[in-house]
């Protein structure tokens, strides 16, 4: 799906009776991924397949995110529905992003044992506070109105509405498809800054032990629920996380964090927490997994200076 997408969108780049493109998803979570993560998986634990495989699988994945935000025509993606994963990928950097009254957005990634990759480093390296730290980490979700808020989306539209915007898209008419936008552009459905007080008063820095002490000692229960949340995922790629998005933050611009990702993702690789946690989450569904720590207080020091020496990853 990766490679024929990719085809399709270059040649649609040079085809003049293309005006714009637009990306849905098929059914409710359309725009989740998960088939992908479990086929890196088997690729790994076959003995007789190459690593070079599932390595190139993320090459051409990142690709793909980096064509989406620097397409010459402009790139629709409608994120209605659930957006996880590599679907997020494919839309969080499009031209004119819509969200809708049902979108689902999140980055759940450390519960497989991997970490936030296809570049949404660089929208949550930019959210207010520590918003992305948290999101980062925890994999929480938030709705179509804070996907707008948070800058991985334009615009929201009503649910309702999705047919009319579609048709005004495949018109190539931009502007009615702005005015529908416009409708519900700020709408008033519960936010996740509602809690940026202790988001941001136990998020900050890149160590993730100070962070779940700094929740557990903090009086609100989605503090304590967000505590729960960092103790179920993987204490490595809590860890790397938490390192990668600060020098995310730091980052030139959205092909430098993706080159990060490309770095890391060969690491995950290699990496015991990926194949475990995807067996637990997805292959045998709802079992615990065994991680290779126990806390993320477990990891050692050096493994990170390794990982991360040198500076800037290339």
């Amino acid at each position: 799906m990766v490679h024929a997408m990719s085809w399709q969108l270059e040649e649609w780049a040079n085809d003049p009776l293309v005006h714009n493109v637009i990306v849905v998803g098929s059914g409710h979570r359309g725009l989740c991924s998960g088939g992908d993560i479990k086929k890196v998986r088997d690729i790994l634990i076959d003995t007789s397949a190459s690593p070079h495989e599932a390595i190139g699988f993320w090459t051409a994945e990142y690709a793909l995110d980096a064509l989406t935000a620097t397409y010459p025509k402009p790139y629709i993606p409608i994120m209605d529905g659930v957006t996880m994963g590599g679907g997020a990928g494919i839309s969080a950097h499009g031209a004119l992003r819509i969200a809708t009254h049902t979108t689902a957005f999140a980055m759940p990634e450390t519960i497989i044992g991997f970490f936030p990759d296809v570049g949404l480093m660089h929208e949550l390296g930019a959210m207010p506070g520590e918003l992305g730290m948290y999101l980062a980490l925890t994999g929480a979700t938030i709705n179509g109105g804070d996907a707008v808020r948070l800058n991985v989306a334009d615009h929201l539209i009503p649910h309702d509405l999705l047919d009319q915007a579609l048709t005004h898209a495949g018109e190539a008419d931009l502007e009615a498809l702005r005015a529908l936008c416009r409708i519900d552009d700020t709408p008033a459905s519960p936010s996740v800054r509602e809690h940026l007080a202790w988001i941001d008063a136990c998020f900050v820095g890149d160590d993730v032990t100070a962070m779940i002490s700094a929740l557990r000692h903090r009086p609100e229960p989605e503090a304590g629920a967000a505590a729960d949340a960092l103790t179920a995922r993987s204490p490595w790629a809590l860890t790397v996380t938490a390192h990668a998005l600060r020098r995310a933050q730091r980052a030139e611009d959205l092909q430098a964090v993706l080159r990060q990702d490309a770095y890391l993702a060969r690491h995950f690789m290699e990496h015991p927490d990926f194949v475990e946690g995807v067996r637990a989450r997805l292959v045998d569904k709802g079992s615990q997994p065994q991680w290779l720590h126990a806390t993320p207080a477990d990891v050692p020091d050096a493994e990170l200076m390794n990982l991360f020496a040198g500076g800037p990853l290339p």
